[in-house]
């Protein structure tokens, strides 16, 4: 008895299943012809106005909700599939009555059960059951891929517009007030004035600037005075984070990161600090290092070992003197004997006597020689004061590497300055409102997690390096006082182009769409057109009176 229920069983499973994806493929035929619809519609107006991502968590939400209820609808009894299967498989009732027999115990029961287990044997029912009971996929699955393209292609695209409203679509632009302006210079020159050793360098211009921001004139000239100045001072935060000190400093790190890990361990940690630049770290671990040479917790034998080792550490770094690759290579690609770099001098009277360099290469090629120079003396006197060490004396090493510490947060500092620049000099600038525009996107939204972030100890260096010039197209232009030159036209039109593009310009450096380092090149070009035209218009307003 329990093979006939097992095979009605497995008939109402099979038509259980097949009924539901039936079901799941025709509703998800719909979604689609509707999303497509949906799709076309948002993207004839000239906004598009569907909230898809929500409508995309409902359409999947509801299809899901449909099939459950489709997959509980659809359950057939074991009655319902015997009488299916006797149909399909013309079986005449057998497996219907034994079913409905399989409770009794009188003879007609047994032999209504023996008669459909031998009707299933000798059909093969169960081997066939598969065959007349299929699993198979509608053919809209064609019509689902074709609509779905449709859909993603619609969807892609930006939109049509074809219906325009006969308005010009532009961004409104707030302009920074008076306040704004005062506020961001105020904020920046407390900042800077907060470390002594910024304060100290740019008191000149942390003046000038701070004298800007009082000026009594009207928020556009507070404003381009400001930028100006702040210009001013980003380039002298420039220079200082490219003089021969800042330099130096640099070919220095470049040159430690050459250093050999030791084999012995305790010194390990030294040469790992010295060569990822961690100065503070280094000095640290040179003390706990002579800490221990003058404890008693090492034996005589591993007190030798470690002031061995510390005097081969030194002898690396007292060989790091004569690492000049960074010099041969910009002396080769000036065109120049590499192996000049081993000798200071001649190098020098070679770059000032070369007739084929220009001033700019020369001036570039002796600033990297004396950073070189400045280089090689702080390997030699580190290698020296880390042999020291090894005899009981670590004040030179603690000094060498405190300077270098310093230099190190100065350049740091230096840098989160001339960021701060930048960023209060955006504030100043114009900023685009908050109209409604016409843009079709949205803030992106990612879909990932957070990553598990170990800290670990890094530097970073950065290389300069000669490169030989050429002429090549014209990429600026001098801009000369003395305002516009006009013949018989007024320059209201000229004052307007000027205005339009620097509010383009301010728009494209707030939205990060022209680099870097063309930021200060457009402020200050645009805040010298901006007052040339105003001279100009007053110029022509006097002549025409």
């Amino acid at each position: 008895m329990n093979r006939i229920i097992k095979i009605a069983n497995t008939a109402a499973r099979r038509m259980q299943l097949q009924e539901t994806l039936t079901s799941a493929i025709t509703i998800l035929f719909w979604i689609v012809c509707t999303l497509a619809v949906f799709a076309i519609i948002d993207r004839i107006v000239s906004a598009a106005f569907i909230p898809w991502e929500f409508l995309g968590y409902v359409v999947a939400l509801g299809w899901v909700i449909s099939i459950v209820l489709v997959w509980r609808r659809s359950r057939h009894d074991r009655f319902q599939s015997a009488a299916e299967v006797d149909q399909r498989m013309n079986l005449h009732d057998r497996i219907g009555s034994a079913i409905t027999c399989h409770l009794r115990e009188d003879p007609f029961a047994t032999v209504v059960l023996d008669d459909a287990i031998s009707v299933v044997e000798e059909k093969e029912v169960e081997k066939k059951l598969r065959n007349f009971f299929p699993i198979t996929f509608s053919s809209q699955w064609v019509w689902i891929a074709l609509l779905g393209l449709i859909f993603a292609t619609v969807f892609m695209t930006p939109q049509w517009n074809l219906f325009p409203d006969g308005k010009d679509d532009f961004v409104p632009v707030v302009v920074a007030d008076r306040v704004d302006i005062e506020a961001s210079v105020d904020a920046l020159v407390e900042d800077l004035q907060e470390d002594e050793t910024l304060r100290d360098a740019l008191s000149q211009e942390l003046s000038a600037l701070d004298q800007a921001a009082q000026l009594d004139v009207s928020p556009t000239d507070l404003r381009r005075e400001a930028l100006r100045k702040m210009t001013d001072l980003q380039k002298k935060l420039d220079n200082l984070l490219n003089d021969e000190n800042a330099l130096a400093y640099k070919e220095t790190v470049r040159r430690l990161q050459a250093l050999e890990l030791p084999r012995n361990e305790q010194t390990t940690k030294l040469a790992t600090a010295l060569k990822s630049g961690n100065f503070a770290k280094a000095q640290q671990e040179a003390e706990n290092l002579q800490k221990m040479l003058e404890s008693n917790q090492l034996s005589e034998e591993e007190r030798k070992q470690l002031a061995e080792s510390l005097k081969k550490l030194g002898e690396q770094l007292t060989a790091l003197e004569n690492a000049n690759d960074a010099l041969s290579d910009a002396l080769g690609a000036a065109g120049m004997d590499p192996n000049l770099s081993s000798d200071a001098l001649a190098a020098e009277n070679a770059i000032k006597s070369n007739a084929k360099l220009s001033e700019a290469q020369k001036k570039k090629l002796l600033e990297m020689l004396e950073a070189q120079k400045q280089a090689a003396n702080a390997c030699k006197k580190l290698g020296k004061a880390c042999k020291k060490c090894a005899s009981g004396n670590p004040s030179e090493f603690a000094s060498m590497t405190k300077q270098l510490e310093a230099t190190k947060m100065f350049m740091s500092k230096a840098e989160a300055a001339k960021s701060q620049c930048q960023k209060a000099g955006m504030g100043m600038c114009d900023k685009p409102g908050n109209g409604n525009g016409a843009g079709t996107g949205g803030n992106g939204k990612g879909n990932g997690g957070k990553n598990n972030i170990n800290e670990t100890e890094t530097t970073t260096v950065a290389n300069r390096s000669p490169v030989n010039t050429i002429e090549g197209s014209i990429i600026a232009r001098q801009l000369f006082e003395g305002g516009l030159v006009t013949a018989g036209e007024t320059n209201a039109t000229v004052r307007e182009t000027v205005l339009s593009g620097q509010r383009s310009a301010q728009e494209a450096i707030a939205q990060e769409e022209v680099p870097r380092q063309y930021h200060d090149l457009l402020r200050h070009y645009f805040g010298k057109l901006e007052k040339i035209a105003e001279s100009s218009d007053e110029n022509d307003a006097v002549s025409q009176d």
